[in-house]
């Protein structure tokens, strides 16, 4: 059986963190200050049909009070967002648009991301223009306070020219 491909650095990043945590004399419990479920909030919404068909699409990832997440290139010591759009319907092409990140120190290195929140405009578009795009998007990626959390989140939606944005999870 064929595993994801993110369940390989997933492995490695907890064995490291199990390590790490013994060396400190703290289990990864005690460190995982944040519940990675309460970590950050994800909302898709549209913001914007064109002509061609294609659309604007925000995805909004709230983070909670001194958690950080990571630019698509992160540094050092950052893991990468991995977005996967295979589930969805009618969609041609992505594009992101990444917001200028910040550099922080992150344990013994520097990393390049995001505080509180991070907006996210995407472009959207569709095979068919006379067609709705339903999205479906699983991400993985990390948020970090002390220790760094990988998450899984999938959210999905409908974008369509006569009824809006439909469905958002």
């Amino acid at each position: 059986m064929r595993q994801p491909v993110f369940s390989r650095p997933l492995r490695l990043l907890t064995a490291c963190l199990i390590f790490v945590s013994a060396l400190l004399g703290v289990s990864p419990l005690q460190a995982q200050t944040v519940p990675p479920s309460k970590a950050a909030t994800l909302h898709l919404s549209q913001a914007q049909i064109n002509e061609d068909g294609s659309y604007w699409g925000i995805l909004d990832i709230t983070l909670n009070k001194q958690v950080k997440t990571y630019w698509r290139t992160p540094g050092e010591a950052g893991l990468p967002p991995r977005f996967d759009w295979t589930g969805s319907v009618n969609l041609a092409d992505v594009s992101l648009s990444w917001p200028v990140p910040i550099r922080f120190e992150d344990g013994g290195g520097h990393s390049i991301g995001y505080e509180n929140s991070l907006t996210l405009p995407i472009l959207f578009k569709p095979v068919d223009p006379r067609k709705a795009i339903t999205i479906d998007l699983t991400l993985d990626y990390a948020v970090c306070e002390t220790l760094c959390l990988p998450l899984h989140e999938r959210i999905r939606a409908v974008f369509d020219k006569s009824k809006g944005v439909t469905g958002v999870q």
